[in-house]
């Protein structure tokens, strides 16, 4: 049996058209989501500068963190342009991931 027929058996089963099975795919989806790295006692962004470097394309040295839940990984972000600069090392992660507070990236900005 093809997928589509599964598919169709499954929305006659339950009474489903096609919109109510895409709704509780999407209910069901891991959502994209971004956490930036506070200090701890408040939410003020934890930034780095790079002395004598700009490590970003546009010129900035100022960047913070955010720790990205799809990839798994820690980025290190421009805080001017919002690029991707680096991913911080797999053996540091856990160690970032314990200093300070992380707060949703749209709570934030």
């Amino acid at each position: 049996m093809s997928i589509i027929e599964e598919l169709d058996v499954l929305l006659k089963k339950y009474n489903l058209t096609i919109y109510d099975a895409m709704k509780i795919y999407e209910m069901h989806q891991i959502k994209p989501i971004r956490v930036v790295k506070c200090h701890e006692d408040s939410e003020i962004l934890w930034q780095y500068y790079c002395v004598g470097q700009n490590p970003c394309g546009c010129g900035s040295n100022c960047y913070h963190y955010e720790y990205d839940n799809i990839d798994d990984e820690i980025y290190g972000v421009c805080n001017v342009c919002e690029k991707d600069i680096y991913v911080v090392k797999k053996e540091y992660k856990e160690e970032k991931l314990k200093e300070g507070k992380w707060i949703s990236k749209s709570l934030k900005f």
